[in-house]
């Protein structure tokens, strides 16, 4: 599971020296291909090369901004329980009955404790859109992963709100795994800044290894 990948792209010289391209990216039905090349400064004299690929597959793979440059999304991390991951998890429908409430607060109040929960990796506008036009009028309902539903729960029943809960959708394999694109030290993983990601069921890796003379040097 990308372990040499992982290793390398988390190096201490590489996340002070390294740079990461992408160089093709072939997607299809329950896979997608990742083209990749690696310069990391290896000494004065010599930059380490590597190329390689990525192979994610799995039902429904899915994935984000990966035809971008990734500069400084340059260190990858595999995640096999992330809150992105919670987009693709069972569901639950919170019904809120017609009422009379603040909706300003309450939604103010859902959304630090959505954002506090998954680091914004779950849109809350998504989740919540119906509730400004119908709460006060006919009652709304809002599709909650499952991970989040105790989080609105408990907003919902600080505001005193009365509300049922439904089975929602069944969705995604247990088996999910998100890989990222990141930099902890402008964009740590667990808070959403656009990194790019994809989500599939299994990753592999085949990875080259050159080293490169510097011009100029004796090894040139």
């Amino acid at each position: 599971m990308l372990k040499k990948l992982i290793k390398i792209t988390n190096s201490r010289n590489f996340v002070e020296n390294g740079h990461l391209f992408i160089k093709e990216v072939v997607a299809k039905e329950e896979s997608i291909k990742i083209g990749f090349e690696i310069h990391d400064t290896y000494s004065l004299t010599t930059i380490l090369r590597y190329e390689g690929e990525i192979f994610c597959e799995g039902w429904g793979v899915d994935a984000k901004d990966l035809h971008t440059y990734k500069r400084p999304y340059n260190q990858i991390n595999l995640y096999t329980n992330h809150p992105l991951l919670w987009n693709y998890a069972n569901s639950l429908i919170i019904k809120l009955e017609r009422q009379s409430a603040n909706v300003s607060e309450l939604l103010g109040d859902l959304f630090i404790a959505h954002d506090k929960a998954c680091g914004n990796w779950v849109d809350f506008h998504w989740i919540a859109n119906s509730i400004p036009e119908y709460l006060n009028t006919k009652g709304a309902s809002i599709s909650v992963p499952e991970p989040l539903l105790d989080i609105y729960i408990t907003i919902i029943e600080k505001h005193n709100l009365l509300y049922s809960i439904e089975e929602g959708h069944q969705n995604r394999n247990e088996n999910d795994r998100v890989l990222i694109f990141g930099n902890p030290v402008i964009s740590p993983d667990d808070y959403n800044f656009g990194q790019p990601y994809v989500v599939a069921q299994s990753f592999t890796e085949t990875i080259i290894e050159r080293n490169i003379p510097l011009p100029g040097t004796d090894e040139d």
